[in-house]
């Protein structure tokens, strides 16, 4: 009788570990935008003012040879996939080339395929329309800014940082405030309603990304400091973002969540903003493939497993390595295996064997159409640094970058360029497939042709890039293609803008000069906002594939309207408006959906 209690006791507690809900920890990922290495006070800068930041550095488990990409879009493919950028069809920040190919399974579709409720707060800067955007990407909850800061063409009108309209789920919505405090508290907001299913917040704050237009009152304790303007406005926007961590904290202790909660801390490339006291012994900054431009902070602080106490480690690691690692150690279950660049964190974290010093990476800024080998590059193997095929360094003893010893070590360089060989041949087997925008899709009525995704494919074309508000106020010229993919056979409704919709402005009008969407915030760099120049637009048309179409355009109206009987699948799209003057130029703006 007891031998038979004992084997029914061993055959329910079998069943029940069977059925057991695997534990799933909630995770939120701060990634903070062109803050460098040595923008925080505690890597040694005397003039920033970063206590929680700070504080998170002395808590977490850090790693201290952490690299991502030299620009924004790279990094946040290869956290979203766990791969090379290269591979999956990224790398540039603009031309279409910042989005992700539409077949990759991306980190949040990972969450939200285990259960998890999933949120982005911030920067996306993958796509901003079908198929490619957040809430196509495995995102159940989305508040961004497009593109890749405000003020840029796609983005929402005049929006300074300062009580802006970001888009909330893909619709248009007014918030009050400064933008870190917005995505802050709607991230907050998101937890408090989701607590109680685990969580995924991704929160990739659009600062201190320029513009640097900041509440001047914070921008004043580092000009009587005697920094600039430009340095002053730029730690001045860090700063609310450590704040801003410090209220995230507070909540998360206050509600019993920081236990089971993975918080991770990094930033998506070196500083925008270099000067003698950010460095933080590095050489190079944004951009660049030395150090400075690609080595970031990583924190990673998980109370319930111990990940926390000031730990350091100086294995050789990446951005590519943070999904990977998530998927282990949160449980994640995958149904077709990922075949991941990156390698999972795991043992390293938890004081197992591993193989990180084995690993060779590369880091590139290729930022062309399509990427050229050799271009712009370092390859990477424990703390050795070969850049460019050519300069070799050891960090052990020459941090700065300063002494070039590959003549020393020719069989190192032999090796490390023959690695180079072999992981440029593996990723760049797609590098003229380019990711449409899909139009007439039924997730999405209406698609935004933008010209900062016009297509080109000589390096010359460069002047036709049109990035920001401001040359649209200055109405520059320029032109490009829109490789696009149209759903469904129809007719489809062209309407070419020479503002953007939310504008209201007609073809022919100007705009006022702007100087503040708020009496205590002054903009800066690229976000001046000029009066508008009048194009005075005569004609208008439309080119798809050899199909064409020109018309006469009402100077009082806000667009141009055309349209066109067009086939299922594949096709480049190119725009011209007409002046009086003589003038030819692309819409910067064209609106296209499917007629019912």
């Amino acid at each position: 009788m007891i031998k038979k209690i004992y084997f029914i006791l061993i055959a329910v507690l079998l069943l029940y570990s069977c059925n057991e809900k695997p534990n799933h920890p909630n995770v939120i990922l701060i990634m903070t935008d062109d803050q460098g290495y040595g923008d925080i006070a505690i890597h040694g800068n005397p003039y920033i003012q970063t206590p929680n930041m700070d504080k998170l550095h002395e808590q977490s488990i850090r790693l201290e040879n952490f690299h991502v990409c030299p620009t924004c879009s790279p990094t946040r493919a290869q956290l979203m996939t766990g791969k090379y950028n290269h591979r999956v069809g990224v790398w540039h920040t603009v031309l279409g080339r910042e989005r992700i190919r539409k077949t990759e399974f991306t980190m949040a579709n990972a969450f939200s395929e285990n259960g998890y409720a999933t949120g982005i707060f911030g920067k996306w800067h993958l796509g901003d329309d079908y198929p490619h955007r957040p809430s196509d990407r495995g995102f159940t909850q989305s508040v961004v800014h497009k593109a890749g800061s405000v003020c840029q063409t796609p983005d929402y009108w005049d929006n300074d940082r300062m009580n802006d309209t970001y888009y909330c789920n893909n619709k248009p919505k007014k918030y009050q405030g400064f933008c870190t405090d917005v995505f802050f508290n709607e991230a907050i907001s998101f937890i408090k309603k989701n607590k109680e299913k685990p969580f995924f917040v991704y929160l990739p704050t659009s600062a201190p990304h320029g513009p640097n237009n900041i509440v001047q009152k914070w921008a004043n304790k580092y000009l009587k400091k005697g920094l600039n303007e430009d340095i002053s406005n730029f730690y001045a926007s860090i700063e609310r973002v450590d704040h801003n961590v410090g209220k995230l904290k507070k909540f998360l202790n206050d509600t019993g969540l920081s236990e089971n909660t993975i918080l991770l801390f990094l930033s998506d490339n070196g500083t925008t903003m270099p000067n003698d006291h950010n460095r933080a012994g590095m050489r190079g900054c944004k951009g660049d493939i030395y150090d400075g431009g690609h080595r970031v902070p990583c924190f990673v602080y998980w109370p319930a497993k111990n990940l926390y106490g000031n730990k350091i480690y100086k294995e050789l690691t990446s951005a590519m390595d943070l999904f990977p690692t998530l998927k282990d150690i949160c449980n994640l279950k995958i149904d077709k295996p990922i075949d991941f660049d990156g390698e999972s964190l795991k043992p390293l974290l938890f004081n197992q064997p591993h193989e990180l010093n084995k690993r060779y990476l590369i880091v590139e800024n290729q930022r062309v159409p399509h990427p050229v080998k050799w271009r712009k590059h370092v390859v990477m193997h424990k703390n050795w640094r070969l850049v460019n095929g050519k300069e070799l360094y050891n960090m052990d003893t020459d941090f700065a970058q300063q002494k070039n010893i590959a003549k020393q070590y020719p069989d190192l360089v032999k090796q490390m360029r023959k690695q180079y060989e072999q992981i440029w041949n593996d990723i760049s087997t797609n590098d003229n497939e380019y990711q449409p925008l899909i139009i007439g899709h039924k997730q999405s009525e209406e698609t935004l042709l933008c010209a900062i995704d016009w297509y080109w494919n000589n390096n010359n074309d460069k002047q036709n890039l049109i990035v920001e508000h401001e040359a649209v106020r200055n109405g520059k010229k320029g032109n490009g293609t829109w490789p696009v993919e149209f759903a469904h056979d129809g007719n489809y409704v062209f309407q070419l803008y020479r503002w953007p919709k939310e504008s209201g402005l007609a073809l022919n009008a100007s705009t006022p000069e702007v100087s503040s969407n708020n009496n205590d915030i002054a903009l800066k760099e690229w976000g001046t906002k000029p009066i508008g120049k009048v194009l005075n637009i005569t004609k208008a048309k439309i080119k798809v594939n050899n199909v064409e179409k020109e018309i006469e355009v009402n100077p009082s109206k806000n667009f141009a309207e055309i349209k066109l009987k067009l086939p299922q699948g594949t096709a480049n799209v190119k725009s011209w408006f007409y002046t009086s003057d003589g003038d030819t130029l692309g819409a910067y703006y064209v609106y296209v959906k499917k007629e019912n």
